[in-house]
């Protein structure tokens, strides 16, 4: 009949992560966990870096994100690394995440979910006519840090 509220407490998944309520310690933990026992999970089993940035992208794109401060959130919330711009223009922009997707079952195609949860972030806050993300640098230096650089085309 009417719309339904949601209480402050109640959640529900979507697309395998956790929604509802995410401003509370305990959800945001509860996410975190989540994603990153999906991540394990498809590294149990044979899989490939395609199939690790189409889930990338399934879960980018999940994401309830404005803007590129959502975004950048969203990639510590997720438990994803640490992430900062370090070079922003019209045209492109490079994303440094520290500790990219460091879970327990860490790989070198790991960063291939990050890049496709970067790419579908970027386009679900709608100021871009197209994305395309890849990564530069993986895991590099001692801060074992992954750069990501967008290339951006936007709406008009």
């Amino acid at each position: 009949m009417g719309a339904q509220v949601m209480k402050s407490d109640e959640r529900r998944v979507l697309a395998g992560l956790w929604v509802g309520n995410g401003s509370s310690r305990g959800g945001r933990e509860q996410r975190r966990l989540m994603l990153r026992d999906k991540l394990n999970e498809l590294h149990r089993h044979p899989v490939s870096a395609r199939q690790l940035y189409l889930e990338g992208k399934k879960q980018g794109d999940a994401e309830a994100v404005v803007g590129l401060a959502d975004i950048l959130f969203r990639i510590q919330e997720c438990g994803l690394g640490r992430a900062a711009v370090m070079e922003e223009s019209n045209k492109h922009l490079l994303i440094r995440v520290l500790d990219c997707s460091r879970g327990e079952a860490h790989s070198e195609q790991s960063c291939w979910f990050v890049t496709g949860f970067i790419e579908a972030a970027l386009r679900r806050t709608g100021k871009y006519a197209s994305v395309e993300v890849r990564e530069i640098e993986c895991n590099e230096g001692r801060e074992r840090a992954s750069v990501f650089r967008a290339e951006l085309r936007r709406n008009i």
